[in-house]
């Protein structure tokens, strides 16, 4: 697990295409971020329920992982723990976004150096992203 430390990695970010597959995968996502303080995690989620049962059952998310629950048109994922969420603006289709959504620029590398983006929303936070 060193290897990441030796690379100065600062962002990782897990599944670009994918998703989180169980619980024990899941933990193991905790206990890397636990490992690995300095470096910022980000994942986006459509298993919210492996998410939401791991806070009820106790675990806490280390501050490094950022968890969004990912949306999907009318589809809105079960949030009693007020986890940051994603949306998407369809081009054909009207999607309940919450006004205050923080739009994405589409360029992530853009993004990471802002104060608000996916790496750094907070709890009752969400950023909307373009179909495309």
């Amino acid at each position: 697990m060193d290897g990441i430390a030796e690379t100065g990695c600062q962002w990782f970010r897990w599944h670009s295409s994918g998703d989180i597959p169980d619980a024990q995968y899941f933990g193991m996502m905790v206990q890397i971020a636990e490992h690995f303080p300095e470096v910022k995690f980000l994942c986006f989620t459509k298993w919210y329920e492996i998410v939401n049962n791991f806070i009820d059952d106790g675990g806490v998310i280390p501050d490094n992982l950022n968890v969004v629950l990912s949306a999907w048109g009318e589809w809105i994922p079960e949030n009693p723990h007020n986890l940051p969420m994603s949306y998407i603006r369809f081009k054909n289709q009207d999607s309940p976004i919450p006004e205050d959504a923080h739009p994405c620029s589409g360029f992530c590398g853009q993004c990471v150096f802002s104060e608000c983006n996916c790496w750094t929303l907070k709890h009752g936070e969400s950023v909307v992203f373009n179909q495309h």
